[in-house]
Order: structure tokens, then sequence, then C-alpha cells
């Protein structure tokens, strides 16, 4: 990257376990950076964000989905619930009782490295420690965040948290602020400051000048003055001029929209977005069904995906032609562009099964036209956006942080209009967000500290690396479980197996503790010795491959061998932690020899360098061999019995996914099995089916004389599987609405 703050940044990431604060006014290429990141980082790496839409524009995932957090608010001790009159909140001691976190999701968040918390501005303190408290009780790490290493990235002087004032009465008793930075997890170690400056939308100095002393409280007499020039009372812009109105309100900016829409008299067309499977209404990045009209004026919400660059997000431009299947938009140059649909992909992490490395599942897509009337526009989804023209509406600001998110994203004052004058004190932005920001200066020079840190990193991670007194640990725990007789159990029959994997583990610790004291000696003279270290380390992986790789090898096979083995699904699961753990050392030890490698050239290792280093292809081929293990001869089991099992899992925490994969059935199998303990009264269909489409659901079979599940998909459509109506079924039936299903 060119930016010198943002290598800086990228150094921090991949050479350190820092955690890092970027933060930079509108405009400094933070989404950039994000982007930049994800794709070239060597660490295993979790993208969240506060919200819904916020999570969907990095890419990632929703911080109280991924941690699965309370949605009320979070004390940071060990106590019971605290009530008021209206609220409930949650502390340590109900957070770990209801812990009801999938194996995936486990799995995924004790092998990250990384976590990347975007639009950090609106992330509560109080919501960070719970994330804290979290991560250290799945990761079983008492260290902050359980170890993993976070990069947040905002601008504090945007959008604030939410925090209702009766919440904020209770959460003052332990935090200075709302924001993040004043959580209790940050306090001993705060993250390293790292603020962008060159500013790439504003070119203007004058234009930066001001916006600056609007960010920080200092707006004067002349700045009000200058501002002012551009107010202009009942402002009526020709449609072809291309404005956008800045407002605070959803309301307001739809009231706006449907207005001028109204006004068009040409045929109205309304695109309904294609839906598939799991995707909730909260992440909907646009209008479910899309209402346009010949020479509406809209707005892109997707930078164009075909790389040619016509068209990026918060361009304005005017519907020129419509039809069942077609839009095509006029841009303000003249250009014409024929609009396909984007899809938005509903993703969850997990683990890949042969690399352990973290990937993406999709669980759904919205599929619409990248479009939104754009008339107005609320100051909330401004932000990200930037525009050449814009009238903006300053009278109702309500929050800290709105009439400078408003500003700043335009371009130019040329492109301003005020609906009303602006205040002659100003808009102020919050004393304590600008008291934080002053901090940065205490920290000392970035680079010293990248230096230092670097280090500290590489010396922490190799004498972690090479003590396997952890993996000798696991191994003498799981072969102190065999304590049954053979007829009882599968996994019985496998004792002398697992005594025999012990053993090698235990020879590998031997040498491994005589390796540990020739690197203290080495690692004190750090710098004179770099390239010896890199050497020994190099050395040390070659020496470790192939007795790791063997015991890894090991594991594996017999956990596949498992998954075809009666009685033995808690055996399997069991060797599938053994497994992660010995891989994820095997992955380890290659890549210090790599990172040593980077330091001593003075280098940044990314993630291309990294995965050219370690060579999976021996896992892959035993995954091909074990796929082809024959099944165990499977007795018919007594009626009943199957949809037990679907619903043992389920109240073990398991999502009906992971139900269906682990029992190789169909989801719309396990879903019939769930409606039939549903159907008896033995499960409530709420811990199935979310409240707002249960209460869709129970609206439309209220009003229909005939349920049956042909008539109720016609009427619920696409947004219901058969499956889900199956269990909208047994729930009538089990309230006597009807009598059969």
């Amino acid at each position: 990257m060119e930016n010198e703050q943002l290598q800086l940044a990228e150094q921090f990431i991949n050479h350190t376990g820092r955690n890092v604060f970027l933060t930079g006014k509108a405009g400094t290429g933070k989404t950039t950076f994000l982007k930049h990141i994800i794709k070239t980082t060597h660490k295993r790496t979790i993208v969240a964000a506060p919200t819904g839409i916020a999570a969907l524009n990095a890419g990632g995932v929703t911080l109280h989905s991924q941690f699965q957090l309370p949605f009320g608010g979070f004390i940071p001790q060990h106590r019971d619930l605290v009530f008021t009159q209206n609220l409930k909140f949650e502390t340590k001691a109900t957070i770990l009782r209801n812990i009801r976190m999938s194996d995936v999701k486990r799995q995924t968040i004790r092998t990250a490295e990384l976590l990347i918390i975007d639009e950090v501005s609106m992330l509560r303190a109080d919501v960070l420690d719970a994330i804290d408290f979290t991560l250290q009780y799945v990761r079983r790490s008492r260290k902050p965040f359980g170890g993993l290493q976070i990069l947040f990235i905002g601008d504090l002087l945007q959008l604030p948290p939410v925090v209702k004032q009766e919440e904020w009465e209770v959460l003052q008793e332990y935090y200075e602020s709302p924001f993040f930075f004043s959580a209790v997890a940050l306090r001993d170690d705060f993250p390293v400051y790292i603020e962008l400056e060159k500013i790439y939308r504003q070119s203007d100095k004058f234009f930066t000048d001001i916006l600056n002393n609007l960010r920080y409280n200092r707006i004067t007499q002349e700045d009000v003055e200058e501002l002012n020039r551009y107010h202009k009372y009942g402002f009526k812009p020709a449609p072809e001029e291309g404005y956008i109105t800045l407002t605070t309100h959803n309301r307001i900016a739809d009231q706006i929209n449907q207005n001028e829409l109204d006004k068009l008299l040409s045929r109205q067309f309304i695109y309904e977005a294609e839906l598939q499977d799991e995707y909730p209404d909260n992440f909907f990045p646009c209008e479910r069904n899309l209402a346009l009209k010949k020479d509406a004026q809209v707005m892109f919400i997707k930078n164009d995906p075909t790389g040619e660059m016509r068209f990026y997000n918060g361009r304005i431009g005017i519907v020129e032609e419509l039809s069942e299947n077609k839009v095509v938009v006029k841009l303000d140059d003249g250009k014409r562009v024929e609009v396909a649909k984007y899809v938005w992909k509903n993703i969850r992490y997990s683990t890949d099964d042969t690399t352990k490395e973290i990937k993406e599942d999709v669980l759904g897509t919205f599929a619409q036209y990248p479009l939104r009337l754009a008339w107005a526009i609320t100051i909330h989804k401004s932000q990200g956006l930037t525009f050449d023209k814009a009238i903006i509406d300053v009278r109702n600001v309500f929050a800290a942080g709105q009439s400078y998110v408003a500003m700043s994203r335009l371009r130019s004052l040329d492109g301003l209009v005020l609906t009303s004058p602006f205040p002659a004190a100003g808009i102020d932005n919050n004393e304590s967000v600008i008291r934080f920001e002053k901090t940065k200066h205490q920290q000392g020079d970035a680079t010293t500290i990248l230096k230092l840190s670097a280090w500290e990193f590489l010396e922490e991670s190799v004498f972690a690396a090479y003590d396997f007194s952890d993996l000798v640990r696991a191994w003498q725990q799981h072969v102190s479980t065999y304590n049954k007789e053979e007829s009882h159990s599968e996994k019985q029959k496998h004792e002398s197996w697992a005594v025999t994997q012990l053993q090698l583990t235990a020879a590998l610790k031997d040498s491994g503790d005589k390796f540990l004291n020739q690197l203290r000696s080495l690692f004190a003279e750090r710098e004179a010795r770099l390239a010896f270290i890199e050497e020994r380390l190099i050395a040390a992986k070659n020496y470790y491959n192939n007795p790791l790789k063997e015991i890894c090898a090991n594991v594996f096979l017999q956990k596949r061998k498992m998954t075809f083995a009666k009685r033995a699904k808690s055996y399997a699961n069991e060797l599938e932690d053994l497994d992660d753990l010995l891989l994820m050392r095997l992955k380890e030890l290659h890549k210090l020899a790599t990172l040593a490698g980077a330091l001593a050239k003075g280098e940044s290792l990314n993630g291309e360098q990294w995965e050219k280093t370690f060579d999976l292809s021996w896992r892959t081929k035993l995954m091909e061999v074990a796929v082809e293990a024959p099944a165990a001869p499977k007795r018919k089991k007594e009626k009943g019995t199957t949809q037990l099992e679907s619903f043992r899992m389920f109240q073990e925490g398991k999502t009906i996914e992971e139900i269906a994969t682990a029992r190789s059935l169909t989801t719309t199998t396990i879903e019939g099995h769930l409606a039939q303990m549903i159907k008896l009264g033995k499960l409530d269909i709420r811990k199935v089916m979310p409240e707002d489409k249960l209460q869709r659901m129970l609206t439309v079979m209220q009003s229909e004389k005939e349920l049956t599940l042909n008539n109720l998909k016609a009427k619920l459509g696409s947004s219901f599987s058969f499956g889900e109506i199956k269990i909208g079924l047994a729930h009538a039936q089990y309230e006597k609405w009807i009598i059969a299903v």
C-alpha cells in the first residue's frame, strides 16, 4: 500500500499480536484498507460489525450473531441478573449459563487469529466486554480476548453507539463513556492508535479546514458565515441536476422519495428481490420490492462488479428505460448503464476440515437491482458514500457527529445546499471522544512500537509452538477417558492406538524442550542473531514436520473411520479436537520459519507468501482415501427413533443444517422430525422459528379456512420452505386449530 500509515497498520497486523485501532476522517481510505487486509493477510480472519448493514458492507457478520451476545446491556461482573423497570442486564454469570454455541462456531472462534470490527464508532463498551468474556471462555484462555488479535476500524466522530438513557443510568457505574475505548478489556492494554490523515474525498483545503473545525467543535463565526452562503430557502433543483437530500430520519427520507415518485406520470414497475434460503430481514441491503418509474432519480448502492468503473456506491443517475426484466440508468456524464441484479450473501464462518482455514459458508442470498430511490437518504445510510451535490437538512440533528458525517459526504462546497441556516454555535460532537483522540500522542512512536512488538510476537509464538506440553496434556486427558469395557463402547477398542499416539507426542516434547533451551540464548541477543534464528527455525520445522505429520495423519484417518462406525459420534468429536490441535501446530511451525525470514529481510509477510510455504496435498490425499472407506451397515431404526435423535441433537444446540449434515439427511427431513416434536408438545415452535416469521405465518394461517401444505405455500411464497410450513402446521395441530396435518 502506498500510504505510510496504511503500511504501518498492515505490518502491525501481519507481524505482531497487538490490537490496532485504525481511524481517520471521512474519505481517508479505511474501507479500502479493510478490503486489502482481508485479501492479503496470512492470518485466519473473522470480519464483523455492530449492525446488520455495516456487517453486510464489510463482507462479514454481526458481532451479536458471531458471539451469540444478548441484546440487552452487559455488566462486566459475575453476579445474578440485574433488572430495572423496563430493562434486563446480562452478567458474566448469565452469559456463561446461556452459551449455546454450535460446534462449527466454537471451532471457528478457536482457530481464528484476527477479528476485524468495522464501524467501531457504533460499538458499545459493554458489548466489547461481553465479546472479551465470550472469547476467553470459548478459546480457553485468560488473555484479553482469549489471545485473539483485534483490528478496530472506524471514525469515532461519526455515528455513536445507541444507549438508552435508562440503560446508561446503570452502565455509567462501570464505564466512563459508552464508546468501545471505555471497555474494561482495554484498560490495561489499549490498541495501537493509527490515524489516516490523507483525505482522498476532498481536495479543497478550505473545505477540509471547515470540516476539521466542525469535527472538533472548533467551528468559527467565519466558518458559519461561509456555510450559510449555501443556504437556499425552498431550493428545488431541476431533475437533471442530480441533488440528493440528506436528512435525519427514515420517515422524512421515505416521504420525500415517495412524493417525488408519485409526481412522475410514467408506469410504475415493481421488482421483487429473489431470496434463497436463510436471509434475515435486518440484512436486506435495499428494498425487497423496488418501485421504479422512468425519470426516477436513483443511487447505485454497489461499486460496478465488472471492474469497468461505470458506477460506484453513491453515484446518482436517472432511470431512462424500464421493462419487466430490464433497468437502464443514465448517468450525469450522459452514459447509459443497463443494470444487472447483484447478489448479496448472508454468510457464516466455519473451519475447513482439510486445511483448518476459516471459510465462508453461504446461508442465503438476496438478489436485487443495486439501486434505491435517491431524492433523499438518511445521514446514517449515507455513511461511507460520496456525493457531488447534496441538500443537507441539519435542523433535526439528534446525534453527535451527524452534521459532520453529512457535510463530509461532499467532494466540495460547490455541491452544498443547506435547507436552513447553520446554527451559529455549531453542533457539538462528543467531548469524551475528542479527549480520547488526544491520547494518540501519548503512545510514543508507532514505528518503534512495531519493531519491539514484532520481536515480542515472534519470540512468544516460537516458545509456545515448540513447547509440546499442551499436546502431551491433551493426549493424556484423552487416554484417561478409556475407562469402559470394550463391549460397551466402540471407542474402547482403540485404547492401545491412543497410547501409541501419546508416546509419539511425548518423544516430540523431549526434543522440543532441548530446542527451547537453545532458543532462549538466541533470543537473548535478538537482532544480532536474527539470521541464525531464521536458520534454526527452518531446520526445526523440517525436523518436526514428518513426526508431527505422522501423528496428525493417524488422528485424521481414525476420525474419518469413526464417522462410519456405530455409537462413535462423541469419540469422533474428541478426535476432531485433537486433529485441530495437531494440524494447527504443524502449520504454526511452518509459518514461524517464514515470518522470521520476512523479519530478517525487513519484508511484510502476506497470505500469498505463506500459502506457498505449506503443502497440504498429503492431507487432501488422506481425505480421498478416508471418504472411500465403506460405511458400516445400518440396522433399520424403530419408528420414531430417528426423530428423537434429531430432537436430541437440536436440544444440544446444533442447527437444523448441522443436524442434516451430521446425519446425512436433508434439512426438510430434519424439519419434519422437529415438527413431530412440536405436534407432541415436546418442543416450543419459537425455539425453531424466528418470531417475525412465526407471526407472519400465524397471520396467514388464522385467515385461511383450508390449512393444507400446498395452500399455505401458495399464500406464503418463497420466503417459507415446505419444512417450515410443516412446522407451522404441527404447531396448529398442537394448539388444536386443526385435527390432522
